[in-house]
């Protein structure tokens, strides 16, 4: 039991849940039902999160495993919830799952029935959302899969923004694919200003907001500002 125990502490850990959740699962394994449901909750300034955690015991053993979590966000008076498939340590972290229901795209591996694993982008169908949601709302998501072409990289070297540097730059990348903000500066009207960044997978681009996280339309951007410069730096990379 003990290394069963270690193993679903460590997919805990990197999946974002922390080690709060430790003594409860102890002692949930050791009652020895055939399945439990551990509560995580998550206190954001602008929304409140709840996380249902999932675990499974085994018909052929004594093991448990952790086979997904469902979150409920409540935010901006709607309130979304969503079942997230637990594969390994390689499935959407608590944080992501946030940026997933707050409408980015998120870069995760799912493991198909038909097709198998695969390395995929998803993000919520903004076009099929109903008006009214509640907890029960069956939220539409969108799969883009590496035949779709998305290139974080190339998308973000020819995007008329300026990062601090190379090593932001690194992180930037790392960042948009998790569906974070990015800190950036771009101009609007002649003048440069900070603001945030985060992937748009469906259109392959970067959705533009400003610093206090109010979504701009791209058409207040100025197209060409830093983009010689970019083009530049990309080729000497």
């Amino acid at each position: 039991m003990e290394q069963n125990l270690n193993y679903l502490k460590d997919q805990l850990k990197y999946l974002g849940f922390g080690e709060s959740l430790n003594d409860a699962l102890k002692e949930s394994i050791t009652k020895g039902h055939d399945k439990f449901t551990l509560q995580f909750p998550s206190d954001r300034e602008d929304s409140k999160a709840t996380y249902s955690l999932n675990f499974y015991k085994s018909k052929q053993s004594d093991l448990y495993f952790f086979n997904s979590f469902e979150v409920q966000l409540e935010k901006d008076k709607n309130v979304l919830n969503h079942q997230f498939q637990v594969n390994g340590v390689k499935g959407v972290t608590a944080k992501e799952a946030i940026n997933f229901l707050e409408g980015r795209s998120v870069k995760t591996e799912i493991d198909f029935k038909s097709k198998g694993k695969q390395e995929v982008f998803i993000a919520l169908d903004k076009n099929e959302l109903p008006k009214e949601i509640t907890a029960e709302t069956k939220l539409p998501v969108k799969y883009f899969n590496t035949n779709y072409g998305i290139d974080v990289s190339n998308i973000l070297d020819n995007s008329p923004v300026k990062l601090a540097n190379e090593n932001y730059r690194n992180d930037a990348l790392k960042a948009l694919e998790k569906g974070n903000f990015v800190k950036v500066n771009y101009s609007s009207k002649g003048e440069e200003q900070s603001g945030l960044v985060s992937l748009n997978a469906q259109f392959r681009s970067l959705d533009y907001y400003s610093d206090k996280g109010v979504k701009l339309d791209y058409k207040e951007l100025d197209k060409d500002f830093n983009l010689a410069k970019q083009e530049s730096a990309s080729q000497t990379r």
